[in-house]
C-alpha cells in the first residue's frame, strides 16, 4: 500500500519557521522525524483546546466579561490540569485560542482575569509574568462586586 502520513503543505512565518525548526533540532538533534512529531502534537493540543471550549457550560445569565473568563480558567485547567500557576506564555495561548491573537485582546482578557481575581500575580518574575490559578471551574461564581449596565454593583 503506501504510507498512510498525509502530506500537509502550508507557508508559515519565517520567524516561527525558525523558531520550530530551532526548537526541533534541539530536542530531536536533527529535523527528521521530529518535525513531524512536533508538529502533530501542536495540532492535537489546539483540536482539544477547541474541542473543549465548545463544550464548556456557562451560565447564560453572567455578563459577557465573566463568562469569558470562566471560559478561559475552564480551558486552562483543562488544558494544564496539575497547574496551579500559569505562565504569561501559557495564559496567551489559551487566549489566542479563545480570543483572538492580537496583542491588545491578549491584554485585555489578562487584565480581566487580573481585575475579577481569577487569577494573580505570583511575586516578582523575570522574564514572563506567572499567575496563580484563584478560581477553578467547580468554585465559579459570580463577584460580589460586579458593576452592572446601571451602576450597580
Amino acid at each position: 500500500m503506501g504510507r498512510k502520513d498525509s502530506p500537509l503543505p502550508v507557508r508559515i512565518d519565517p520567524d516561527l519557521k525558525k523558531e520550530l525548526y530551532t526548537l526541533v533540532k534541539a530536542k530531536y538533534s536533527g529535523l527528521r522525524g521530529g518535525l513531524k512529531l512536533e508538529v502533530e502534537a501542536a495540532i492535537r493540543q489546539h483540536l482539544s483546546l477547541q474541542h473543549t471550549a465548545q463544550h464548556t457550560r456557562i451560565d447564560p445569565k453572567l455578563p459577557r466579561v465573566l463568562r469569558e473568563c470562566n471560559r478561559i480558567i475552564s480551558r486552562i485547567t483543562t488544558a494544564y490540569p496539575d497547574y496551579e500557576k500559569i505562565s504569561q506564555t501559557d495564559l496567551d495561548r489559551v487566549i489566542e485560542v479563545l480570543e483572538g491573537n492580537d496583542p491588545r485582546t491578549k491584554k485585555k482578557w489578562t487584565k480581566a482575569l487580573l481585575d475579577y481575581r481569577y487569577v494573580e500575580l505570583s511575586g516578582p518574575y523575570a522574564k514572563t509574568p506567572i499567575y496563580i490559578i484563584l478560581k477553578h471551574p467547580q468554585n465559579m461564581t459570580l463577584p460580589t462586586q460586579v458593576r452592572t449596565a446601571n451602576g450597580g454593583g
